[in-house]
């Protein structure tokens, strides 16, 4: 498996129009915790910013948005073998994982620079994906905060180093 170079870099400011999108999708008061850019190679892939309710602190089960920003673009069908190989690396085998690629593949679209998709959870079991401002899905999954947005955030993940960074600890 192809081993991720990540490097963590200060974000810009939230722009009017992301906040109002991250509100739009369910998150009152968007303020970022943190930020870093996920680098494959040395080449940056995407921007990722995690942002709470009223710049509250990193908590599961809490409300927070983690927001992508495109640099290059994929294909919704390697975003969902990325993402799935990254649950089942963290989790081991599951027996719902095919379930919830099912669920996660009518979610995905093919994304190319400059596009954003922003994972909204207002609860454990609660996660809706937007693209550019446009609301993709929405899962209520056991669990699914924990495991989907544990890609980016949990101790168990592949940029774990740069967890605390975007979890403003």
């Amino acid at each position: 498996m192809r081993r991720f170079v990540i490097a963590a870099v200060m974000a810009w400011p939230l722009s009017l129009s992301a906040s109002a999108d991250l509100e739009r999708s369910g998150l009152h008061d968007p303020v970022q915790l943190g930020a870093a850019t996920i680098r494959w190679l040395g080449a940056p892939i995407y921007d990722a910013s995690l942002y709470t309710t009223g710049g509250g602190a990193f908590r599961w089960q809490a409300p927070m948005a983690l927001q992508l920003a495109y640099r290059r673009g994929f294909s919704g069908a390697q975003l969902l073998e990325a993402t799935m190989q990254e649950i089942r690396r963290i989790e081991g085998d599951r027996a719902d994982h095919a379930k919830l690629s099912r669920d996660l593949e009518a979610c995905y679209r093919d994304v190319g620079r400059g596009d954003a998709i922003t994972a909204v959870s207002k609860g454990a079991n609660d996660l809706s994906l937007w693209m550019n401002g446009s609301r993709l899905c929405a899962l209520n999954t056991p669990n699914i905060q924990q495991r989907f947005l544990g890609i980016w955030l949990s101790p168990q993940s592949r940029i774990a180093r740069l967890g605390p960074r975007l979890r403003g600890q």
